[in-house]
């Protein structure tokens, strides 16, 4: 009986670990996601970059979250007149909030170069309906000041036919906001 009882333990545990795995990321956008793609860009902490996004599902069913964005460009430093293709420069802090909840603070590098990056959080932080994304440079204490420097980060968004004459990145994401590719990832 113990040797069963053990067994149907296992087989149990075996089951409710691969139920976990069945659960997939959803992604939730407005953006197209196309290949045609430009930027808009942070240059302080008070460029905050913003998208709203409407969540449709009750947050009591969603089990994980995550703030993803893409970067088109490495981060460009006007100080040496460069763009930084390395992680370990000396940036001011990056800031990432979801609904005005903190979800990142903490060194830039790693996180603003070229590619797509991803922070989970808690799924708390979500409500039915709109959500606010905000991504932006912390700003400086006084004693970073002269030693870390805030650049140029560039959010990828998308370039549809009636944005593609429409000159400077601020613009161009006043006209479509929801062009950003920063998403949710649900579960």
């Amino acid at each position: 009986m113990k040797a069963f009882l053990i067994s149907m333990f296992l087989v149990l545990s075996a089951v409710l670990c691969a139920a976990d795995d069945y659960f997939d990321w959803y992604r939730v956008m407005t953006d197209s996601a196309t290949p045609a793609t430009y930027w808009v860009m942070s240059s302080s902490d008070k460029g905050v970059i913003s998208k709203k996004l409407n969540l449709m599902v009750p947050v009591s069913e969603l089990r994980e979250a995550a703030f993803e964005y893409e970067i088109l460009v490495n981060p460009y430093d006007p100080k040496r007149k460069v763009h930084v293709p390395f992680k370990n420069h000396p940036w001011a802090d990056l800031l990432l909030k979801v609904n005005g909840h903190e979800v990142f603070r903490g060194p830039a590098g790693p996180h603003i170069l070229v590619g797509t990056h991803a922070f989970p959080f808690p799924v708390e932080y979500l409500k039915e309906g709109e959500n606010l994304l905000e991504l932006c440079w912390a700003p400086l204490k006084p004693e970073e000041k002269g030693s870390r420097s805030y650049g140029y980060i560039y959010v990828a968004c998308d370039l549809t036919e009636e944005l593609q004459d429409v000159k400077g990145p601020q613009t161009r994401l006043a006209k479509a906001p929801e062009s950003l590719r920063m998403r949710l990832l649900i579960k």
